[in-house]
Order: C-alpha cells, then sequence, then structure tokens
C-alpha cells in the first residue's frame, strides 16, 4: 500500500507541478497533453520504486542519474554561483533553526504561516 501510495502521490505532483509547463514535445513534433503528462509522470515514479535498481530509499539519487538515465530535465542551481550561495544559506538557516527548536521534521511551504 505504501509503494502505490508513493507512485500515486510523485505522480500527481510530476504531471502537476513538475511538467506543468510542457507543452510540446520536440523529439515527437507534438503538443503535450495532461494524458502524456501523467503517463510520463507514472513511468519515472515507477522506475524510482525500483529497489533492485536503488538500493534504498535512504540515499539521494545523483542528477546525473535523473538527467541521463530517466530523462527528467533539471536546473542545476549549484552551476550559478549566486544562487547556489542563498540556497546553501537558507539551508543552514533551516537547519540551526530545527537544531535549536529540536524539530525532526520539517515542511517550508508558501501556504504555510
Amino acid at each position: 500500500m505504501a509503494r502505490d501510495l508513493s507512485i500515486s502521490l510523485l505522480r500527481k505532483w510530476l504531471a502537476t507541478y513538475k511538467f506543468k509547463d510542457w507543452n510540446w514535445s520536440a523529439s515527437r513534433n507534438r503538443s503535450i497533453t495532461q494524458e502524456d503528462r501523467e503517463k510520463r509522470a507514472e513511468e519515472i515514479a515507477n522506475s524510482l520504486m525500483e529497489n533492485q535498481r536503488w538500493g534504498s530509499h535512504g540515499r539521494g539519487i545523483p542528477m546525473k542519474v535523473l538527467r541521463e538515465e530517466l530523462k527528467l530535465k533539471i536546473d542545476d542551481f549549484g552551476s550559478d554561483a549566486e544562487l547556489s550561495a542563498l540556497v546553501r544559506r537558507y539551508f543552514d538557516l533551516t537547519i540551526d533553526f530545527m537544531v535549536r527548536n529540536n524539530i525532526a521534521h520539517l515542511a517550508h511551504t508558501r501556504g504555510y504561516l
């Protein structure tokens, strides 16, 4: 059940947010439908659930693997020195806040007040 829930949530998130501006397929020379977005999201979700391939859910997947094997388009904020420094400072501030307040998990969202 947990696996199915993970696939469902990832499929919904990818189709709604990651692929929201994906309107044209250059390789297939055609427009992209919501069904295309959902199908591609499900393919990626299923790939990410292959335990033999990834070994553990407790470690990250390198950007190179996500780009080359899963064919995801990912912006590398590390290539922008200023943006990278800002993200690092935000991350450090967040970790400091969590440690000082004994918070194990934190989700920062636009809607949280």
